[in-house]
């Protein structure tokens, strides 16, 4: 059985992205990436932390926007931001990034890489013809030495490196990145490649699956398992590599990949393994204020931990001690996470755990600007109320869907992020509809539920004033 799913964003990719441009940046000047196999966008240099907007812009559709995504910048070595799932960015879409002082445009370039060959050495992809193309090789380990070449698109958009010729060796675990246009200019497209996969491994039946990225697209890739200790191959299956920034999931169905377990994908050219590492998560500590979890793996394997949580995703590098125990945490408190163990070429183990922790409480402010929190019930309008961001709690973190506010358990209407108690940080400004909030004369608290997009479930509480009633 298979499944498509969406390239996640890694430590790898982000570190890639600015590698490449790492060796051109002359002078400390903003510019991004568009990484097109991906579907996110790298940002460096930016002149400081800032709110970012992101907009991406189809202009053969007559909308004036098609997709906006705002985050928190650094001004750091860079930050990426992600949106695989959410939108698939193609060839003449208009990305924009801008804090409101600071803006930049790219039109997105058609570029492609369509052939990955370790074994001639080679690479292929497709521009638009005659227009100039750098190719940058790089990996995460030692033994892959930097490479970059500009070559030129043929007549019908063909283009070549010939790292053979070169001298260059191209090794399993090097991302190879395809970039237009090349030279020092403020936002270009980039398309990656790295064959890379995770082994996902679950407690329980009918859950374990591999997930793999980086093929070109459309090339045939056959899956096999082997356990070491029996004769013959375990386990075999094969699918197209889809096009764009999208994965392949493999799901196991009822058969549980073990320790030890070898993991192979090829396309017939490339081939990547992964030995199934001794990763276990054999307990997860939940209170009211914090998480923690710990397990075992091998003396000294290091380790990234990832929580979803009441503050948002958290993560953590830890080292497993000499009797191969780890310990992460604490975090703040939250449901579900992840433990992760690369190899040298980035293929993954991961296991995960799911806690039941008790329903967190969090601030909120009713009519927030207001005193007291006076609510007509016979009102047609709405009910503005404020999730706040605190130390334990990012608003920012929650799914608005869930949310329900009132003895009626009343929806949003809409929502925003506003710094509405002016602390520095943005709260979740929600709007319900007085008459669907079941609120009536004589309430004196009003109530709202829901969950973060991390699945923690929350509950709080502010007083109320009614008024108009007789």
């Amino acid at each position: 059985m298979k499944t498509t799913c969406r390239t996640p964003i890694s430590v790898a990719l982000s570190a890639m992205a600015f590698a490449i441009v790492a060796a051109d940046v002359a002078v400390a000047q903003p510019r991004f990436i568009v990484e097109v196999y991906g579907d996110f966008v790298h940002i460096f240099a930016w002149p400081a932390p800032a709110t970012i907007t992101l907009t991406i812009d189809d202009p053969h559709n007559g909308a004036v926007v098609d997709f906006t995504k705002v985050q928190a910048g650094r001004a750091d070595t860079g930050f990426s931001i992600n949106f695989h799932g959410e939108y698939d960015v193609q060839p003449g879409d208009i990305v924009q990034v801008t804090d409101g002082t600071t803006t930049l445009s790219h039109i997105v370039r058609d570029l492609t890489i369509t052939r990955l060959d370790p074994a001639a050495d080679r690479v292929e992809g497709t521009a638009e013809p005659g227009s100039e193309v750098s190719l940058s090789i790089g990996g995460p380990e030692a033994g892959v030495t930097p490479f970059n070449k500009t070559v030129t698109a043929d007549a019908s958009g063909a283009w070549v490196v010939d790292l053979a010729a070169a001298g260059y060796d191209l090794l399993p675990g090097a991302w190879t990145s395809a970039n237009q246009p090349p030279g020092l200019v403020s936002g270009w497209t980039s398309f990656t490649l790295n064959p890379t996969f995770n082994v996902h491994r679950s407690h329980g039946p009918d859950n374990d699956f591999v997930h793999t990225w980086g093929w070109p697209a459309g090339v045939e890739l056959t899956l096999t398992i082997d356990d070491p200790g029996t004769p013959g191959v375990d386990f075999e299956d094969s699918d197209t590599s889809p096009p764009g920034g999208s994965g392949l999931g493999f799901a196991m169905g009822s058969f549980e990949i073990q320790q030890g377990f070898l993991v192979t994908i090829t396309d017939g050219i490339s081939t990547v393994t992964h030995a199934v590492r001794p990763l276990y998560v054999t307990q997860v500590d939940v209170s009211s204020s914090t998480m923690s979890v710990g397990g075992t793996a091998g003396p000294g394997s290091l380790l990234r931990v990832e929580a979803q949580t009441s503050c948002g995703a958290q993560s953590a590098w830890v080292v497993a001690d000499a009797a191969g125990n780890w310990f992460a945490g604490p975090f703040c408190p939250g449901t579900w996470g992840s433990v992760w163990q690369q190899d040298v070429v980035s293929n993954s183990t991961v296991v995960g755990w799911v806690a039941s922790p008790p329903v967190v409480r969090v601030a909120i402010d009713v009519k927030p600007g207001s005193f007291p929190n006076a609510i007509n019930p016979a009102s047609r309008g709405v009910i503005p109320v404020a999730i706040l961001t605190t130390s334990h709690f990012d608003a920012a973190s929650v799914d608005p869907t869930t949310v329900r506010f009132g003895p009626a358990a009343a929806v949003p209407v809409g929502s925003r992020l506003d710094d509405v108690d002016s602390d520095g940080d943005l709260d979740l400004v929600l709007h319900f509809a007085t008459a669907s909030s079941g609120i009536a004369c004589g309430s004196t608290v009003g109530v709202l539920t829901g969950s973060t997009f991390g699945s923690v479930w929350f509950q709080a509480s502010d007083a109320l004033k009614t008024m108009g009633c007789r």
